[in-house]
């Protein structure tokens, strides 16, 4: 997907980690419960998108900020 960002967005290579979030713990997990996690055969039901929505994230002491730079619809 880099490519096709990189088309619409100034991406700052030496800070930009490209990753996709699918879930976030609101509270710090133990290594144990980490672990636990690793383990289990996660699945869920299937689900359709109708589009992708490319935020840049701010760490701040507070949290972070998350700004939409661009969605992207699928047809």
């Amino acid at each position: 997907l880099y490519p096709e960002f990189s088309r619409f967005l100034k991406i700052r290579k030496e800070n930009f980690i490209p990753h996709l979030t699918i879930g976030r713990a609101k509270f710090g997990l133990s290594d144990s419960e980490v672990e636990l996690l690793k383990e289990r055969n996660l699945t869920t039901s299937l689900f359709t998108i109708d589009r992708l929505i490319l935020f840049e994230s701010k760490l701040t002491p507070k949290g972070p900020i998350y700004t939409p730079l661009r969605t992207f619809l699928f047809k």
